[in-house]
């Protein structure tokens, strides 16, 4: 599999579902350009707990609530091995925190509501 993984440089799409479904904690970052990615929704959609580096933006940007829809750590990781510890420990915690994010999810941040959002949106900026 790590031969497979440094020749194609990434994981192949069904191998990363899997991957997904399977795991209980996902960690994400923003990009270097401060992008949230699909990531955060895939780990969502897929009820994995996504822990992610705290920033403004989620909630400035409308994307998801922090401490509801996941957990923030810093961004030097200083809190990580805590947060991931916790997390681990607390099934109750940690489901009522994938859950609310998967419900967020299948909501607002399907495909189909982005394309949704998007025509909306170019109507309104068209039609007035």
């Amino acid at each position: 599999a790590n031969t497979l993984l440094h020749r194609q440089r990434r994981l192949p799409d069904r191998d990363y579902q899997r991957l997904l479904n399977r795991s209980r904690i996902t960690f994400t970052s923003l990009s270097p350009l401060d992008l949230t990615g699909t990531r955060y929704y895939e780990a969502m959609a897929s009820r994995s707990l996504v822990l992610c580096q705290a920033s403004p933006l989620y909630e400035q940007l409308g994307l998801f609530t922090p401490d509801e829809h996941c957990v923030p750590v810093r961004e030097d990781l200083a809190d990580f091995d805590a947060a991931l510890t916790t997390y681990l420990d607390d099934d109750e915690a940690r489901r009522a925190i994938i859950d609310a994010a998967y419900e967020h999810v299948m909501t607002h941040h399907t495909w189909a509501q982005r394309v949704q959002t998007a025509t909306e949106t170019i109507r309104t900026q068209l039609l007035g």
